[in-house]
């Protein structure tokens, strides 16, 4: 539905690029423009508010489920997703976020760079339409580009602030586990509940879907950097105490 949805943000992108040379039809372009950027507001809104809800909800199950062996849901998505060697508990769930805030900082990292470039564009093409703007149609479809140039602005805002809460997130649970181990159990686990929680509310409230092509591409590197992260300073510290 995401890609669905962009779909229809970049064929209005392209109308929009078409009206600053001379074309003919231009009325029904710009009709045709406000269409496509109703539904692709619809649709936008329909898988921020209830498709994104729905999959974070069903991962915090099989984030538990996988964590302490309770069994709240069918889904079985993260059998074989971490990697650690931990029996259920509250520490397995802790090396299991840590490794998803490894993998998420890399990836947001990746994609500031990626979509920044995006906003620029855009921020550029609205400079132009402001710029040959002449007649009442014209100032609707720079209305209409308007929104959808302070929407990725705004999603592009929510990124950022995403990547900066996971870096600072990722050094918390780095020093946890591997600089500056508590030596009492129960704080170690109030640590991990609360990081936990800290990152699955921070997905939660910017639901920022984290690029599969990036994962894909970095995947093996960041698995190995994940595995000797845990056997050389986590799982052999462990051994020596």
């Amino acid at each position: 539905m995401e890609k669905i949805t962009q779909y229809f943000f970049y064929i209005n992108l392209l109308i929009v690029l078409s009206f600053i040379f001379h074309i003919q039809f231009k009325n029904w372009f710009i009709l045709l423009h406000i269409c496509f950027s109703i539904i692709y507001n619809v649709l936008s809104k329909y898988v921020d508010l209830y498709l994104k809800n729905n999959v974070e909800t069903e991962h915090r199950k099989t984030f538990i489920k996988n964590a302490l062996n309770a069994n709240i849901t069918e889904n079985n998505s993260t059998n074989n997703y971490y990697n650690n060697s931990e029996k259920e508990s509250i520490k397995k769930m802790g090396l299991n976020c840590f490794e998803s805030l490894l993998f998420s900082e890399f990836i947001a990292n990746k994609m500031i760079r990626e979509e920044f470039l995006k906003t620029t564009g855009l921020v550029l093409i609205f400079i132009s339409l402001v710029i040959s703007t002449h007649n009442l149609l014209d100032f609707t479809l720079l209305i209409s580009q308007a929104f959808l140039s302070l929407e990725k602005l705004y999603l592009f805002i929510k990124l950022l602030y995403f990547k900066n809460h996971v870096t600072v997130l990722y050094s918390d649970i780095y020093s946890l586990f591997v600089t500056s181990r508590p030596k009492n159990d129960q704080v170690l686990i109030a640590k991990i509940l609360d990081i936990t929680m800290n990152y699955e509310c921070l997905k939660y409230f910017c639901k920022i879907s984290l690029s599969s092509r990036i994962f894909n591409k970095y995947n093996s590197a960041l698995s190995k950097e994940w595995d000797d992260i845990y056997h050389k300073k986590i799982e052999g510290t462990n051994a020596n105490q």
